[in-house]
């Protein structure tokens, strides 16, 4: 069983015992983070993200 989730940037990029938390903070000037699921090797891609102001 494998979980993958994010909504939790400050947890930051966390694999292990099932769990893959890959949320990395994209929208706060961290990386947006891929993981790719049809595969048993860990492949993970990241690219740069972007910084956004706040609302109004």
């Amino acid at each position: 069983l494998k979980i993958v989730c994010g909504h939790w940037s400050t947890l930051g990029l966390m694999i292990g015992h099932g769990v893959h938390a890959i949320d990395t903070g994209a929208v706060w000037g961290g990386k947006l983070t891929a993981l790719q699921l049809d595969s048993d090797d860990l492949h993970l891609v990241q690219v740069a993200g972007r910084d956004v102001p706040p609302p109004g």
